[in-house]
Parts: structure tokens; C-alpha cells; sequence
């Protein structure tokens, strides 16, 4: 239940894109010409800032899924 409660106060951009690669994996595989795309999407992200902004004011981190 620990790993639930983890999952759950993860980034949401990155659990959809984690999501997207472990689909990918196995056919058909529709998606995996995005992945590139959507990579550079999570590490573009407003999530990647709030999260090392939370990490340097040792807080946890509020991400909104942008």
C-alpha cells in the first residue's frame, strides 16, 4: 500500500509518460514514435521546476500536471 501512496503523490506528466514507455513495450505499439516527443514534454514541464524547487526547500513537492 506504501508504493500506492507513493505513485499517488508522484508528478502526473511523468506517470503518464512512465505509463506510455511500458506500453510501448509490447505490440502493437502505437505510441512509441511519440515517446521522444513526449520526454522532452515532462522535461519541459512546470512539474520539473515545482520539483527541485521542493527538493532545495526540503518539501514536498505540489505538482499540477503542467
Amino acid at each position: 500500500m506504501e508504493w500506492a501512496e507513493d505513485l499517488a503523490t508522484a508528478a502526473p506528466l511523468t506517470l503518464a509518460y512512465s505509463k506510455r514507455v511500458l506500453e510501448s513495450m509490447f505490440p502493437p505499439r502505437p505510441w512509441a514514435e511519440d515517446l521522444d516527443d513526449d520526454f522532452a514534454a515532462v522535461w519541459e514541464s512546470e512539474d520539473v521546476e515545482e520539483g527541485v524547487r521542493a527538493r532545495v526547500d526540503k518539501r514536498k513537492p505540489d505538482f499540477q500536471g503542467r
